[in-house]
């Protein structure tokens, strides 16, 4: 558990971070960079698997929206995940923990992260094309809220255990 003055400078490290990385993401915006991110290794993987369970619904890629017929879902800022990794990277880098920890941390966290953005668009695609009615509570508040909170959830158990378990080594010989 942290005291109040680690938990300040935890806190200002935070933001700080992510102030860094969130102005470092939006300088990419146009680049060959932000395209890999958002199109190659989110939508096009959205857009596989969204076929391979539906796929009497043909789901094309057309830019950063996933078509279906007369329904498309555009994917504009902030909409793809990005901020989820860039909350957790900071989250992991500001908390005390050694460099093995955090790399720990941020590997299955960007896994846990990585998950949740593709099923977030597909299940938002989904929505839109099957359950329209249900789309504006789901597209909101529920669909955006939920990732951020088992992000949330994964940095809170991970911290745990990494405060648990005290300090490591970062030597090679370190179990």
């Amino acid at each position: 558990m942290m005291c109040a003055p680690s938990a300040l400078r935890f806190s200002l490290f935070f933001l700080g971070v992510f102030a860094v990385l969130v102005s470092a993401f939006e300088a990419s915006r146009g680049t060959p960079f932000e395209r890999l991110v958002v199109e190659d290794l989110i939508l096009v993987p959205t857009a596989g698997l969204s076929n391979a369970l539906w796929p009497a619904d043909h789901i094309a890629l057309r830019g950063r929206t996933l078509r279906s017929g007369t329904t498309g879902l555009r994917v504009i800022r902030g909409c793809e995940g990005v901020e989820m990794f860039l909350l957790l990277t900071a989250a992991i880098v500001a908390f005390p923990s050694s460099a093995k920890r955090r790399l720990q941390g941020l590997a299955v966290g960007f896994a846990v992260a990585y998950i949740l953005s593709v099923l977030r668009l597909m299940a938002l695609l989904y929505t839109i094309r099957h359950a329209p009615a249900a789309w504006e509570s789901l597209h909101g508040l529920v669909l955006p809220l939920a990732p951020v909170l088992a992000i949330g959830w994964y940095f809170l158990r991970w911290s745990a255990l990494a405060s648990e378990s005290g300090p490591i080594a970062d030597s090679p010989d370190a179990a």
